[in-house]
């Protein structure tokens, strides 16, 4: 039942993906493991960012949420510095009827708006609620530091075809993309200081 409804939503995913979804696929020929790779919302400190996520369905999805960590380095109360994510749809809320696109446009939203009030990281909770103008400044610098740079890593070789608003890529090809992207990024803001 879950591999038939995972590639149910791979298919879904890329027929109609949302524009925030760079790309979202299994790694290599594991259906249960998957990588996604979102950008960083605009008019956020996050903006411009690349962030990867890996995804890992049980055999009991959809009626349990696969398990989800962010692969670099986030400044947000509500994602600790391993990458494990506190969102109620992967906790409390979810219900079989969610999907994986959902929940990745969940993390989207949760760039954009965080809940300080549910925070895994107590003191970044604290900063943006007494001074958001630092906390800002820091998500944005530990943006630039971390999910700018990560383009430049290489592709990652174990990753198999997936999804780009392109068409079928490679993960190399998506790389080339991202590599490109963050380097315009860098031009206009890195180099401007």
């Amino acid at each position: 039942m879950a591999s038939k409804r995972i590639f149910k939503e791979l298919k879904d995913l890329q027929s109609d993906r949302p524009t925030s979804i760079i790309s979202a696929g299994p790694v290599a020929d594991d259906i249960f493991h998957w990588q996604a790779t979102i950008m960083g919302p605009p008019d956020s400190p996050y903006s411009g960012g690349v962030f990867q996520v890996t995804i890992h369905f049980t055999q009991d999805y959809p009626f349990k949420p696969p398990r989800l960590a962010l692969r670099i380095k986030v400044f947000h109360p509500n994602i600790t510095s391993d990458g494990h994510i506190c969102l109620d749809i992967l906790i409390q809320e979810w219900s079989p009827a969610n999907t994986i696109s959902k929940v990745l446009l969940s993390i989207g939203s949760l760039l954009t708006d965080p809940n300080p009030d549910d925070p895994l990281v107590p003191e970044i909770a604290h900063m943006y609620k007494t001074d958001r103008n630092k906390y800002e400044t820091t998500a944005r610098s530990w943006t630039q530091k971390y999910a700018m740079a990560s383009c430049a890593a290489g592709p990652n070789p174990k990753v198999g075809n997936i999804s780009l608003h392109i068409g079928p890529a490679k993960w190399k090809d998506m790389d080339l993309i991202c590599l490109k992207t963050c380097n315009v990024i860098r031009k206009n803001t890195c180099d401007k200081g």
